[in-house]
């Protein structure tokens, strides 16, 4: 039997955890740094997850047989690196693979190189010169994007001149991210979803389509979150579409393999079908978060033993439960600016429905929020709307809420 640690501490990890301990070739489960949730389901380890050293030396008194990594950030400080030289099996990219997610601008140049569908753009670190480009193409929207990581919240749709000066002001004068520049993309138009996929090198394992609703307000308004509800499989993605997507999704990894970076880990593709085919919108390095979620929650084969057999050079063979797995997210007040801090959870645990927990404690016996997005409301349905009108019936029945939700979701 085998130990497994996930590296990380949000919804997504939490997924992650719920389906490892599933797994028949598991016996005991760790999670670092995790939260209070994903600790009911696995031993948590409070080790800073930027932290490789004491990770490895953890790994090794543990005698972990597989490290699963869910953060971007983790990815891009060099855990997988450090693991996979220390001939331990890990799921999760090289530092050098995972620039497809550190860096906006070069996946652009990649996809640019390699004839990848996307949306045209241009970079810059230079506050006048950006602001002169969309001066002079005036056109919107628009879309702004930090070229670094960013937590999800990096992306900005802009409709008018005002918006763009207060997003440029915020990533090339206040450096909000950091000081990584910016790419500016036009803005594509179509149907939005979600393809992830276990690869190794040029072998590539699709999972099913998801879509994910990025807007913190109803009827996709608001600023861009990291995600407030999914849905999977997205019932709008047909399958010529998908088998587009999947094309593009190989493509990308065999770049990748000429390009010396090979990459071994969840490739994430987010897409556009646009009246002119797919294309890319943007790439992550990992499982996507809150996709992952419904997608892991419809996943019938065991992962663990499919996790092995990507990195040991077998078929893969997912399989997939004949349902649709959607999830709302029940974010902080104010969230994601300036939000409420430190709210009690007892309202929500008690809901009819698995609970994912995004980023939450327990002080002095009660469980608190402990971020911007804090739970996720996980369920099934013969279709999306029959799980979420199923979600939002219970949800209604809470007379005083302290957590926002999108209230919309059902009509997608």
């Amino acid at each position: 039997m085998m130990k497994v640690l996930v590296v990380g501490s949000g919804g997504r990890e939490h997924a992650i955890v719920d389906k490892v301990q599933q797994s028949k070739l598991v016996d005991q489960v760790y999670a670092l740094p995790g939260n209070y949730g994903i600790g009911l389901q696995a031993e948590l380890v409070a080790i800073d997850s930027n932290d490789n050293d004491k990770i490895l030396a953890f790994v090794k008194e543990k005698a972990i047989d597989l490290v699963i990594i869910g953060p971007e950030n983790v990815l891009f400080n060099g855990l997988a690196d450090v693991l996979i030289e220390n001939d331990i099996k890990v799921l999760g990219p090289t530092k050098a693979a995972s620039l497809i997610e550190a860096s906006k601008e070069y996946a652009k140049e990649l996809m640019a190189k390699y004839q990848i569908p996307t949306a045209q753009y241009q970079a810059f670190t230079d506050y006048r010169q950006a602001m002169n480009y969309i001066k002079a193409k005036n056109s919107y929207p628009i879309v702004i994007k930090y070229d670094g990581l960013a937590a999800g919240k990096g992306v900005y749709i802009v409709n008018n001149e005002a918006e763009a000066t207060y997003v440029l002001e915020a990533l090339l004068v206040e450096k909000t991210f950091g000081d990584e520049g910016l790419i500016i993309e036009d803005f594509l138009t179509g149907d939005e979803f979600t393809l992830l996929a276990l690869v190794n090198n040029e072998r590539v394992y699709p999972f099913q389509t998801a879509r994910d609703f990025k807007r913190v307000f109803d009827n996709d308004e608001g600023l861009n979150t990291g995600g407030m509800g999914a849905i999977c499989p997205y019932h709008n993605i047909d399958e010529a579409t998908f088998n587009e997507a999947y094309e593009i999704l190989k493509k990308t990894a065999a770049a990748l393999v000429k390009e010396n970076r090979p990459f071994s880990g969840v490739l994430y593709g987010g897409f556009m079908r646009t009246a002119h085919g797919v294309k890319v919108i943007e790439y992550n390095a990992r499982f996507g978060d809150p996709e992952t979620q419904c997608v892991l929650n419809n996943l019938a084969s065991d992962l663990v033993e499919n996790i092995l057999d990507l990195l040991s050079g077998k078929e893969v063979k997912l399989e997939f439960k004949k349902q649709t797995s959607v999830g709302v997210v029940l974010s902080a007040p104010g969230y994601p600016e300036d939000y409420e801090k430190g709210i009690d959870l007892a309202n929500y645990l008690t809901l009819p429905f698995k609970i994912l927990h995004m980023q939450s404690q327990l002080e002095n016996g009660t469980v608190i929020s402990a971020g911007g997005r804090v739970l996720f409301v996980l369920n099934e349905g013969k279709d999306s709307k029959d799980g979420f009108t199923n979600i939002y019936e219970e949800l209604n029945k809470i007379t005083k809420h302290s957590l926002h939700y999108r209230k919309d979701l059902m009509n997608y």
